[in-house]
C-alpha cells in the first residue's frame, strides 16, 4: 500500500517538475540601456538586470535593449474615519520600452503605477518617515519589475505603433 501511494507521489512530482520548467522566453533575451530619473532609475536598472539574469533572460549581445524612466510622487491622506493619523501615499510609475537594434524600432512598451500608504509620523520622527518612503519605492520598484517580465510578449518581430 505504501509502495503505490509513493509511486503515485513520484508520477505526480515529475509531472510537476515537467510543468514548471517550461520558460516560453527562451529564446529572447535583453539588455538594459539607459533609465531616467536619476537614484531611482539606477536602482530600476540594477534590479531589473538581476532579475533578468535570475530568470536567465539577460545578456548584453541581443538586439532587444530596455529603455525607460520612473516617477515617484507623495501626496498626504487623511482618512475620513479617523482623522487622527495622516498618511503618506507613495506612488511609484514606470514606463518601459523594448527596443529592437536590427528593426530600428521599439515592439513593446509597458507603463504602470503602484502605491502604498504608511502613517505619517510627527517631524520629530523624520527619519523614520525617509525610511518608510525608501523601503515603499524599493517594495513598488520588485512590484513592478516583476510585472514587467511576467507580461512580455514571446513574439517581439513587429514594430509598435
Amino acid at each position: 500500500m505504501s509502495k503505490i501511494k509513493l509511486l503515485i507521489l513520484l508520477l505526480i512530482s515529475i509531472n510537476l517538475t515537467n510543468c514548471t520548467n517550461n520558460n516560453i522566453y527562451q529564446d529572447n533575451k535583453y539588455s538594459v540601456g539607459y533609465i531616467g530619473s536619476s537614484m531611482e532609475g539606477l536602482l530600476l536598472k540594477n534590479k531589473l538586470e538581476s532579475n533578468l539574469r535570475a530568470f536567465n533572460l539577460y545578456s548584453q549581445q541581443t538586439n532587444y535593449l530596455i529603455e525607460g524612466n520612473i516617477g515617484n510622487s507623495f501626496s498626504i491622506y487623511v482618512p475620513t474615519t479617523n482623522k487622527t493619523s495622516q498618511r503618506e501615499n507613495v506612488t511609484t510609475g514606470i514606463n518601459l520600452k523594448i527596443f529592437n537594434k536590427n528593426l530600428n524600432c521599439y515592439v513593446y512598451s509597458f507603463e504602470d503605477t503602484t502605491s502604498q500608504f504608511y502613517v505619517y509620523a510627527s517631524s520629530t520622527y523624520f527619519l523614520s518617515n525617509k525610511e518608510a518612503q525608501k523601503d515603499i519605492i524599493n517594495d513598488n520598484i520588485n512590484n513592478l519589475i516583476i510585472d514587467f517580465i511576467n507580461s512580455l510578449p514571446s513574439n517581439l518581430d513587429n514594430c509598435a505603433e
